[in-house]
């Protein structure tokens, strides 16, 4: 049986050490991300990428965590609310983009990447995006 943490774990560690042609991963997936629909480039427009690349490096641990707490730590639900409708407005269809983004990034900058390592990823961070995207329209826990 295949332990996806330990492989999301490891695919984690090994992409995000890494930086290609001087681009480093995270610089990488944003602009995956923001290529991915013109709905998301608009919301990115005004973002200050030094902080929102620090800031998806914690963030990724903790959704990453939801998927063996099977609950919201504080900061995902402070990422959850401030994600949601009334705040930053991020609608639950442009997390698909998001994931399909960071696995291609994956694919790229993981060396030992293959069939089931975009699957490790969905299955650990899978969970956390649903909390995400189930916080969209509902008011603080």
């Amino acid at each position: 049986m295949v332990d996806y943490e330990d492989v999301f774990h490891l695919s984690y560690w090994r992409a995000t050490q890494r930086t290609l042609e001087g681009v480093p991963f995270l610089n990488a997936f944003y602009s995956n991300f923001l290529a991915t629909s013109p709905e998301v480039s608009e919301k990115f427009s005004e973002t200050n990428f030094d902080a929102l690349m620090r800031m998806l490096s914690i963030s990724l641990v903790h959704v990453a965590k939801y998927s063996s707490a099977r609950r919201p730590d504080a900061l995902l639900k402070v990422l959850a609310e401030r994600h949601s409708q009334k705040d930053l407005d991020i609608r639950p269809d442009l997390y698909d983009h998001w994931m399909e983004a960071l696995i291609e990034t994956v694919k790229t900058y993981d060396p030992q990447y293959e069939d089931g390592t975009g699957e490790g990823w969905r299955r650990v961070l899978g969970p956390g995006v649903d909390y995400m995207k189930s916080r969209y329209a509902t008011s603080s826990e």
